[in-house]
């Protein structure tokens, strides 16, 4: 396998939708979609090129009677999404501070009587 991609927001995009069971095909040889969701052309082509280079593939069964083949994770791709969630995602550190920083303080009005 070659190098691994350079992180692209609609690669990682497609990665954690395939790790969460969304994305699948109508049959072995169907194009990789959403089972109910329409997807962006740039999806769709993420999911093309992860599939193609190796990170993606179609499960060797179908769980339903329509012939739905879901999309898995291959231990390549399994290993490209860990990556990108460690490097490419805040930490909680990072995300308890953003959470718990208080908006900037407005500078309190004195009453001054004459």
């Amino acid at each position: 396998m070659s190098n691994p991609p350079v992180f692209d927001a609609f690669l990682y995009r497609a990665l954690r939708k395939v790790a969460r069971s969304e994305i699948g095909a109508a049959g072995a040889t169907g194009t990789l979609r959403h089972r109910t969701d329409e997807l962006s052309s740039r999806l769709i082509s993420a999911l093309f090129m992860l599939r193609r280079d190796g990170y993606v593939q179609l499960a060797h069964h179908t769980t339903s009677t329509d012939e739905w083949v879901p999309a898995e994770l291959t231990l390549a791709g399994t290993q490209l999404l860990g990556q990108w969630m460690r490097t490419h995602t805040p930490s909680r550190a990072e995300r308890s501070t953003a959470v718990t920083t208080s908006p900037p303080r407005r500078p309190q009005l004195r009453v001054v009587s004459h």
